[in-house]
């Protein structure tokens, strides 16, 4: 029987997509087949560059590219399949390759398997509104990251709660399986393995004299980045930085500044020698590699604890936290945290290396299981 892994995204080198590629090197070694969309080049960066025949090549590129990955799915049938990212994939597949094939497995990336806008965030706050009950969707929330009708991505979701039972879900933490359990029933059939990239190799901490705090996140509001201005404004006396453009909604700060950067060529090195590095996410978030990296690399780290968060899971003697429904008194946590030395990180290194060479395991023994 034929083994597919097929992702609705790509491999590459940040974020979900760098995930998919250690999926795919462990997916390729033991056999399977590995499907994925054509690599995008921005339209706009093309425009801008006035490479006009590029552009029109890219357009057609991208039409041609999409139906030769529609057509080799709808050819699947009678297989075990790994799925990942529904929404990028297309709900409608996706259901088509549950209803066709006969063991489903789908690694599960976020929460858009109850919230269309995948991070489960609204009026500053985590949200659980639509846990188990999808009807209770709030008027003001719209599909993201693909622009599905409304309508549309609530009636593939309840298809998708009705057939849950013809997939093993693949949980990145114990929370994440709670919420799994809420939604589709606790008799889900559900298996923790963690979330491993291959990135982080040792941590590695310097002494430094920075003066800066720096916000280690995208730019999507359920991942802090507001918050993190927020306590901008409430700490006059430090200097902050953000690695992304300046948006006209962010409020102008004195003490903020703007400096675009991957972390390839620069976030590395401001997380490195950042005085204190923030993870503020604030819907429930799964493992995200931005706040693993950031511990191995910085002494001040500070995370938000959600209901459902992968925070709550890691010991406090290893991660700092604060609550964002009591902005106050964070700052005051805040400013005693970043006046401790902490020379010793023999807890953070143990637990990190530990909890990497657990996951690590967890995903090769999944892969090499599947004959």
């Amino acid at each position: 029987m034929k083994k597919y892994l097929i992702s609705g995204i790509g491999p590459g080198e940040a974020g979900a997509a760098r995930l998919v590629s250690h999926l795919k090197g462990l997916a390729e070694e033991n056999g399977w087949n590995v499907i994925y969309p054509y690599k995008h080049v921005s339209l706009n960066r093309l425009y801008k560059q006035k490479s006009y025949l590029q552009l029109c090549i890219e357009i057609i590129k991208r039409f041609f590219m999409r139906l030769v990955f529609i057509i080799r799915i709808l050819l699947i049938r009678n297989s075990k399949i790994l799925l990942l990212h529904p929404q990028t994939l297309g709900y409608k597949y996706f259901i088509r390759l549950i209803l066709k094939n006969t063991h489903i497995y789908q690694y599960v990336l976020d929460n858009s398997f109850f919230c269309i806008k995948s991070y489960n965030y609204k009026d500053k706050h985590e949200c659980l509104q639509c846990v188990n009950d999808l009807d209770a969707c709030d008027k003001s929330c719209q599909a993201f990251p693909v622009k599905y009708r409304k309508k549309n991505n609530l009636d593939l979701l309840k298809k998708y709660k009705e057939l849950s039972t013809k997939i093993t879900f693949l949980a990145q933490s114990v929370s994440q399986e709670k919420l799994l359990r809420l939604h589709f029933g606790m008799k889900s059939n559900i298996k923790i393995v963690g979330m491993y990239t291959g990135e982080i190799i040792d941590c590695k901490y310097i002494d430094n004299s920075s003066d800066y705090i720096v916000y280690h996140g995208s730019e999507h509001e359920s991942k802090g980045i507001m918050y993190f201005l927020e306590l901008a404004e409430k700490l006059p006396e430090f200097k902050f930085i953000i690695p992304h453009e300046k948006n006209r909604v962010y409020p102008n700060l004195d003490n903020v500044k703007y400096q675009p950067c991957s972390w390839e060529t620069g976030l590395k090195y401001l997380v490195e020698n950042a005085r204190m590095v923030i993870n503020p996410s604030l819907w429930s978030a799964p493992i995200e590699g931005a706040l693993l990296k950031s511990m191995a690399l910085n002494k001040h780290v500070v995370a938000v604890k959600t209901k459902y968060g992968f925070v709550n899971e890691i010991p406090d003697e290893v991660l700092f936290k604060v609550s964002e429904e009591q902005l106050e008194d964070d700052i005051i946590k805040i400013r005693n945290f970043l006046s401790q030395k902490l020379n010793d990180t023999s807890k953070v290194e143990n637990w990190l290396k530990e909890y990497l060479n657990s996951s690590n395991r967890s995903l090769i023994d999944f892969f090499s299981s599947i004959s």
